[in-house]
């Protein structure tokens, strides 16, 4: 069991992959009795749940004031004009610093490449930090900056990559030494979910949505981004629908942004907007998602999304498109199921075969259950703690 003190750092508590993973790295921990803390650069949905399980110490509302956080770290003095906005960051900074050197952690585990800031202001501390990297090309490049991301590559004693996409990016695109990378994927609490499918009221969920009972739901779920292509979720929607109109497409998780707005016009413009339903960001996302019979990962870049797992934990079988990241490796057993990349005819096709034969959808969903229950967090759970004192007792060689 790990008895090492980690400072665990996250760039906020909102409803998305990272996070989640995180949480269930936290409630194992706390489960094990061992010390954590937790600096959060932002709140979120999910802040309540983190709050159970570990102490959280939280990072000052930022201002524009460059490197400001590098020069209290080396402990030189700041420039004598600032607006009261920088005196709270200075101020908060402080508290921070004050608060981190009383915990005394032993190590720092980074929970994604968007902590860079963060990081930067953390050598004070004197002590190795690990990044667990869940993001791929585009999202590295969008949530990080050229330096942070330089410095978080060089600097950290180790890198722990979502999946062996993530690693093979890591190399190709930014040169890193394969033996700095381990893999260790996407975690999920395998009882409580299934505990959470069981128990949910599927016949009022879909009385609640207007979707009849004996329907057809082809689901899809995440933060909406380019990347997570709920526009081509929208047009294979529509171009199933035009074949075998009896069927539902549900995506959850969609911010009630501009994007959201145009979405709901293409949908009524298409004529489909009854059996298409792009629904907002939902804090228990299981509820709706247990209603899913096929889960459609319809993702340019995904990593390993957790929701892949839980849609496995549901008995759904997974349509997704290659190249894409590591839904790939994760049905790689079942090749009918991976598309190729965009071929959004191909898409249609696979749905409607798994929608019109429910022997097939079924025996793939129990295939693909017994692949996300090797992803529960006491068979994972156990080997990021060993990863950690692995660092500290082998100078952070493995």
């Amino acid at each position: 069991m790990s008895t090492s003190k980690v400072l665990f750092v996250s760039h906020d508590a909102n409803i998305a992959g990272a996070q989640r993973i995180l949480l269930h790295i936290l409630q194992y921990r706390a489960k094990q009795g061992v010390e954590s803390l937790l600096l959060l650069g932002a709140g979120g949905d999910l802040r309540s749940e983190f709050e159970k399980v570990v102490k959280i110490i939280d990072w000052p509302k930022e201002v524009d004031q460059e490197s400001i956080f590098k020069k209290i770290a080396k402990k030189t003095p700041l420039k004598k004009v600032l607006s009261p906005n920088q005196k709270d960051f200075r101020l908060g900074l402080r508290e921070v610093q004050s608060a981190l050197e009383k915990f005394k952690p032993d190590i720092i585990f980074s929970n994604t490449i968007a902590n860079g800031k963060m990081l930067e202001f953390l050598p004070f501390l004197n002590k190795p930090f690990l990044v667990y990297i869940h993001e791929m090309q585009n999202s590295i490049l969008k949530y990080s900056s050229q330096n942070e991301t330089s410095y978080q590559l060089t600097q950290s004693a180790h890198l722990l990559a979502g999946s062996d996409s993530v690693k093979q990016n890591l190399i190709d695109s930014f040169q890193v030494d394969s033996n700095k990378i381990s893999v260790i994927p996407s975690l999920i609490d395998c009882e409580k979910l299934g505990s959470l499918f069981e128990s949910i009221d599927r016949k009022a969920v879909r009385e609640e949505l207007n979707i009849p009972q004996d329907a057809v739901v082809i689901g899809g779920c995440g933060l909406a981004e380019w990347r997570k292509g709920v526009d081509l979720f929208i047009q294979v929607a529509s171009m199933v629908l035009k074949v075998n109109p009896s069927v539902y497409f549900v995506w959850v998780g969609h911010e009630k942004n501009e994007a959201y707005d145009q979405f709901q016009h293409d949908l009524k413009q298409i004529g489909i907007d009854q059996q298409v339903k792009i629904l907002g960001p939902i804090v228990n996302p299981q509820q709706v998602t247990a209603c899913f019979d096929i889960f459609f990962l319809s993702s340019r870049e995904d990593p390993y999304p957790l929701v892949m797992l839980e849609a496995g934990m549901n008995k759904n079988p997974i349509v997704c498109f290659d190249k894409t990241g590591g839904v790939v490796h994760f049905i790689e057993k079942y090749p009918e199921l991976i598309v190729p990349y965009l071929d959004l005819e191909k898409a249609k096709e696979v749905i409607l075969d798994l929608v019109e034969n429910k022997e097939k959808r079924i025996e793939l969903g129990e295939k693909i259950k017994i692949e996300s229950l090797k992803h529960d967090l006491t068979i994972l759970g156990p080997i990021i703690n060993i990863k950690i004192e692995e660092f500290l007792n082998n100078n952070f060689d493995l």
